[in-house]
């Protein structure tokens, strides 16, 4: 499984396609910050805070690559996933 990168989270669009909690599923916006357990997703009015075990993303990078994730696949503080790929590419 190829670990995702904070960079390429950061400033992306998402959709919550799946969430324990249905009110969430179906709300979109621009992911604005992660913390260990938190994704912070801004839909212009509001910033929604959503536990990342607890959903999985549709997410378009800035770049318009389009990839599906699952919350549990960034757990964790995200400079320690980056630098979890940096010590796979040596």
């Amino acid at each position: 499984m190829k670990r995702i990168s904070y960079s390429e989270i950061l400033g992306a669009e998402a959709l919550v396609t799946y969430s324990a909690d249905p009110s969430l599923i179906g709300k979109r916006g621009t992911i604005v910050g992660e913390g260990k357990n938190i994704v912070r997703l801004a839909d212009g009015k509001r910033e929604l805070k959503l536990l990342k075990w607890n959903v999985m993303l549709d997410i378009v990078t800035r770049n318009g690559e389009r990839k599906v994730i699952s919350g549990m696949e960034i757990l964790g503080r995200p400079e320690e996933r980056s630098k979890e790929i940096i010590r796979r590419k040596r």
